[in-house]
């Protein structure tokens, strides 16, 4: 709290208290002091209830700077840093909190995205953030607006996804007071994200916005979250009106007694030349408001508002702050490569981080490619090298990992997905880990020496970015090690050969269904995966929600390129299929988007089709329909000895789709044509630009028993 007290001629005083953060109370200390200064040389009288306006006006001004007395509200100057920013699309949920920021963007050219659920547009933003490489941007109202994005915030903080969030917030000068959707929303989306700002002066919005952008997109990437209050974000006159400043009457209302005290709003005032008040006048209907200058303004309450609105609409510089990537040193680059040429097995694990600078995928590929290590793609690194790169290996990591005798982890967490480091080799194995995260470079090094001595260690933890230090690996080593280690890449090759011919063939075996349908064959996941496989086009993207039927794609379909390939990441998270196709589709247009859902994880946003249907998006939905969170059935069936709360019906989710404007296809039998029904939703989602969701009723398969990991 800061407060500042001015005396009067009769010894009385005018106290103002204001709440402030310590920057802004020292900003006002200094100009505080100054005034002080400049009152004791004036001849101006302050007196109780008729002070003296001359010096009144130099004081406010003074302290607070200048306030423009208009209608124009703030979402075009916050529009003007998303242009900047190369911001294309906003993607939000409806709210009465952030209509200015809506509208802003929408006037300045930016595609508004409205989605059903706000946790979906957090989930676009991320994955226009994960294909793009820059910070994109959500708004959400108020109070439950922000509460519903707390799930995709933390899948994308544990993905290391830049983007902005923008949330609506109760005015300041009702926080605490029982305002409409008001909340303490720091307190729990704070320890979520990389950097939470509250923007408490409108003059400091632009600047809070320009920190935000860089720092989701600096170091290590996360989502921000930016609260902007409502008193903030509205129009001057509108808010002062509301806490009485001024008094509104329409125009055919006014008394000429009343003339005189008519505020004219200036609309622009960087640009418009101010009309004179009988201009103003003459140009309003008599129905449109006027706003009235009181006869004795509350002094406190001006003094707040003019802190909170001064110099809202100077010229400031709205252009994106340098971005910090961290590098690792020469010397860590030069040690990894003594440990290659030395190496006989070596493997190459390129993890999320790698597609943090997706301008340098292709470099990246080649870089691989000319060392000729064999490698194994993860997370948001699937489809890095393409379907059919000679070095990438698919199939049995596990046993790749135990008999190597190097392991480059770049940008790859030792999590569950590689047993908390047990999958990792022991004995003489060098191990490398490089990563842009220091908490990840070490993670879980003791998780299991203390229980049974086979705890992990890297041989070298570098803190850096991943993909720049494979690149300069290859500058040094080129392909000097390729043809030593090239009957070790045949011999994976040839293992993963053989296990990708076994799973061609286990989806011929017959999938029986369960419920209404039980003893009834079905299609067979692994089949239906494969046909899907031979028909995907190499602009195919394809976005992964589900469990069971999701886990069988990834042995099988083959992310066509760099990017291709989107999933939740390391939280698991259901339910990102919605938000995730329809981010994609916008940031790659001309990509065939495919969403393979689960029947399950289909519920969280099947909704979204309303949203793809009114947005021109023709994204195609792929339903795996096993009637059961198959995933979580399979071992809770064998360890506990029953099925309760994993079964589900064969809804019929081709027709949800049509309701929502969307075409619906289906697939019931083994003797439907899957190929072609596959092929007609590609041409029906090309020709008629409508999403397409094919609903197909899948059998069980044992090809994924005992697959669950926690």
């Amino acid at each position: 709290m800061a407060q500042a007290t001015f005396e009067t001629s009769v010894g009385s005083s005018v106290l103002l208290t204001l709440e402030m953060s310590r920057d802004e109370e020292n900003a006002a200390r200094r100009r505080t002091s100054t005034l002080a200064r400049h009152v004791a040389g004036s001849t101006h009288m302050l007196r109780p209830g008729a002070v003296a306006g001359g010096l009144l006006s130099d004081m406010r001004s003074f302290i607070f700077g200048t306030v423009d007395e208009t209608m124009a509200h703030v979402g075009d100057r916050i529009a003007e840093v998303f242009v900047a920013h190369g911001i294309k699309f906003v993607f939000c949920l409806s709210g009465g909190h952030i209509s200015p920021i809506l509208v802003g963007a929408s006037n300045a050219g930016i595609r508004v995205i409205d989605t059903r659920h706000e946790v979906n547009a957090v989930f676009a933003a991320d994955a226009v953030g994960r294909i793009t490489g820059k910070p994109s941007v959500a708004a959400v109202t108020a109070g439950p607006g922000v509460t519903n994005t707390v799930t995709a915030v933390k899948n994308a903080a544990m993905a290391q996804s830049p983007l902005v969030l923008l949330g609506g917030a109760a005015p300041l000068g009702f926080k605490g007071a029982g305002a409409l959707q008001d909340i303490d929303q720091r307190s729990f989306i704070e320890p979520i994200v990389k950097t939470c700002y509250t923007v408490t002066t409108v003059r400091d919005i632009v600047p809070t916005l320009r920190e935000a952008f860089c720092e989701a997109v600096s170091g290590v990437p996360g989502p921000v979250f930016v609260e902007l209050p409502l008193d903030l974000l509205f129009p001057y006159l509108f808010i002062a009106s509301e806490a009485g400043l001024y008094k509104t009457v329409p125009r055919s209302e006014l008394s000429d007694g009343d003339v005189r005290k008519v505020v004219v709003p200036v609309e622009d005032p960087l640009r418009d030349v101010p009309k004179s008040r009988e201009a103003y006048l003459a140009s309003l209907k008599p129905s449109d408001t006027v706003f009235l200058r009181p006869d004795n303004p509350n002094y406190i309450t001006q003094a707040y508002f003019r802190y909170r609105y001064a110099d809202a609409r100077r010229i400031v510089d709205v252009s994106p702050l340098p971005v910090h990537i961290p590098l690792s040193s020469a010397k860590d680059v030069q040690f990894a490569a003594g440990c290659l040429r030395k190496a006989q097995r070596p493997v190459l694990l390129l993890g999320s981080q790698c597609t943090l600078q997706p301008g340098l995928a292709m470099e990246l590929q080649a870089a691989v490619q000319r060392m000729g290590i064999p490698t194994f793609l993860g997370g948001m690194a699937r489809g890095l090298l393409g379907r059919d790169h000679p070095c990438f290996i698919r199939q049995n990591r596990g046993h790749a990992l135990k008999n190597s005798d190097l392991v480059i982890l770049a940008g790859t967490v030792v999590d569950f997905r590689l047993q908390y480091g047990k999958a990792l080799p022991k004995g003489t194995a060098s191990i490398i880990a490089i990563s842009r995260d220091p908490e990840h470079l070490e993670l879980n090094t003791g998780f299991f020496a203390a229980l049974s001595g086979r705890g992990w260690k890297p041989t070298l933890a570098s803190e850096g970015d991943a993909c720049d230090f494979v690149l300069r690996l290859e500058k040094v080593v080129g392909d000097s090690v390729a043809g030593k280690v090239s009957q070790w890449t045949e011999k994976l090759k040839a293992s993963e050969t053989s296990t990708e011919a076994h799973n061609r063939k286990r989806g011929e075996q017959v999938a029986i269904g369960r419920g209404a349908r039980a003893g009834t064959q079905l299609i067979n996941p692994l089949s239906l995966v494969h046909c899907l496989d031979d028909v995907l086009p190499d602009n195919a993207c394809l976005v992964a929600d589900g469990g069971d039927f999701v886990g069988t794609a990834s042995y099988v379909v083959r992310p066509r390129g760099p990017l291709k390939w989107l999933d939740p990441g390391s939280f698991g998270t259901l339910g990102v299929g919605g938000g995730f196709a329809l981010g994609a589709k916008l940031a790659c247009p001309d990509d065939e988007v495919w969403l393979l859902w689960g029947d399950g994880a289909s519920g969280y946003s099947i909704a979204e089709f309303d949203t793809f249907a009114r947005h021109g998006v023709p994204v195609i939905a792929l339903v795996g329909n096993d009637a059961c969170w198959g995933q979580i059935e399979r071992d809770q069936k064998v360890w506990f000895g029953s099925d309760v709360s994993c079964t589900l019906e064969y809804t019929h989710y081709e027709t949800i789709a049509e309701g929502y404007g969307g075409i619906g296809l289906s697939v019931t039998s083994p003797t439907d044509d899957v190929t072609g029904t596959l092929l007609k939703a590609q041409q029906l989602a090309r020709e008629r630009g409508k999403p397409v969701l094919i609903n197909v009723l899948v059998g069980r398969s044992d090809f994924r028993d005992g697959s669950i990991s926690v």
